[in-house]
């Protein structure tokens, strides 16, 4: 299971009623609507448009050092349960 899917999994109770998952998944539904038309709307502006092509070499490449220091943290804290269960 996903680290942020723990995390939301843990923010509800143990047996959650039919309606609070509803809830909680048009909460994430909306979150996804809002952040994604939001994107939308900046990168509809000329301005921004030129800005985010103007730097987009480097927003990949930090993206992408995002991303891989997300699964290096991954990797380490799934070996240090792996050697804890050994020990």
């Amino acid at each position: 299971m996903k680290p942020g899917a723990i995390q939301f999994a843990t923010s509800l109770p143990a047996h959650p009623s039919n309606i609070l998952v509803f809830l909680a998944v048009a909460l994430v539904f909306m979150n996804s609507v809002v952040w994604h038309s939001s994107l939308a709307l900046a990168l509809s502006r000329p301005t921004v448009q030129r800005a985010y092509l103007r730097h987009f070499r480097t927003l990949n490449k930090l993206a992408g050092l995002l991303v891989g220091l997300m699964g290096l943290k991954l990797v380490v804290t799934t070996i240090q349960e792996l050697l804890s269960l050994g020990a």
